[in-house]
């Protein structure tokens, strides 16, 4: 399974938690999600009639964002560096680039450390704000409370 800090912040450097975002490279919602690579996986994941749209629906921009990300973390044997490279970049360039880190754009390189660091931070914030232990607290709880703080901030 997957960290739910390191989903989060994911999440949170490719979208800011907003489900309707779509890049320039037309990859949606909340874990920028490509819909090329959401057709690829809807066999693995069950589902037969995927449509465009259905990217911007949480539940279903989170269950393909990690399903992929999980695959990446297998593909380069749990290293989370190439991982979220690949998830960043593709894994044709992470690939090409030897799979080493430093031979990829900066922008990739930064990528990963944005993300590392914004774990951190949902790891020493949030577990202790909802009284759980760090491996007590499921996504759906984390994500809800990050969903909370956002919600409030708007609406002031």
């Amino acid at each position: 399974s997957l960290e739910s800090s390191q989903v989060a912040a994911i999440i949170y450097e490719e979208s800011k938690f907003d489900p309707d975002v779509v890049s320039s490279q037309d990859a949606i919602g909340l874990m920028q999600v490509l819909p090329d690579t959401a057709n690829l996986l809807a066999r693995d994941l069950g589902v037969d009639n995927l449509w465009r749209d259905d990217l911007f629906v949480p539940s279903i921009n989170i269950k393909f964002g990690t399903y992929y990300y999980r695959e990446l973390l297998d593909k380069y044997n749990g290293d989370v560096d190439l991982a979220l490279a690949a998830y960043n970049a593709g894994f044709g360039a992470v690939d090409k680039a030897d799979r080493k880190i430093n031979n990829l754009p900066k922008e990739t390189q930064e990528f990963v450390k944005r993300v590392k660091k914004t774990e951190k931070i949902y790891q020493r914030l949030y577990w202790q704000e909802l009284g759980a232990d760090r491996g007590d607290l499921s996504f759906e709880e984390l994500t809800g409370a990050v969903w909370n703080k956002i919600i409030k901030t708007r609406k002031h």
